[in-house]
C-alpha cells in the first residue's frame, strides 16, 4: 500500500501502527512497491489525469470513484 501526491515523495502517512509511504509518481510507487493496481481518489478535475498517470506507469487495474465526475 502507498500513496502518490506530487511534492510529497519521502513522506509518510502515520496510522496507528502503520506507516504508509507518499511517492511522487504512480511510476516510482509501483517500482517500490510492485504495485499493479490503483484507487484513484482525487477531485473530478483531476481525475483524468491521474488515471492516465496510472495506464502510463503500467497499471494492471484500477478503480475510480465517481463522485461528482461529469
Amino acid at each position: 500500500m502507498a500513496g502518490v501526491t506530487p511534492g510529497k515523495g519521502g513522506q509518510t502517512f502515520d496510522h496507528r501502527e502503520f506507516k504508509v509511504p507518499i511517492f511522487d509518481t504512480v511510476a516510482e510507487a509501483m517500482l517500490a512497491t510492485g504495485a499493479t493496481a490503483s484507487a484513484v481518489f482525487v477531485p473530478p478535475a483531476f481525475a483524468a489525469d491521474a488515471i492516465l498517470e496510472g495506464v502510463e506507469a503500467g497499471w494492471s487495474w484500477s478503480s475510480a470513484s465517481r463522485k461528482g465526475f461529469r
